[in-house]
């Protein structure tokens, strides 16, 4: 039996005050060193999406899921950064 995402209010909530506190001290907006500026970002949107995640979504597609984001985040910001 696959293992389901199962999380409570209180469990999305903590998530996401952890990244909102998480980029609070991390502060990417007075960054001069652009790669940890988007780390701390890509970092934040890889929690708040396990937040978002629906219940009953198996584990191992919310892992990949939120994975994923900062991948891509960081691909399009590479295109962006190309395109200039």
């Amino acid at each position: 039996m696959a293992l389901e995402w199962n999380l409570n209010g209180r469990l999305r909530l903590a998530i996401t005050c952890f990244a909102l506190g998480y980029l609070v001290w991390a502060a990417p907006w007075r960054e001069f060193n652009e790669s940890k500026a988007v780390g701390a970002y890509t970092c934040s949107a890889a929690l708040i999406t396990l937040a978002l995640i629906p219940k009953h979504t198996r584990t191992w597609i919310a892992i990949c899921a939120s994975l994923t984001v900062p991948v891509l985040t960081d691909i399009v910001i590479d295109v962006l950064h190309l395109s200039k």
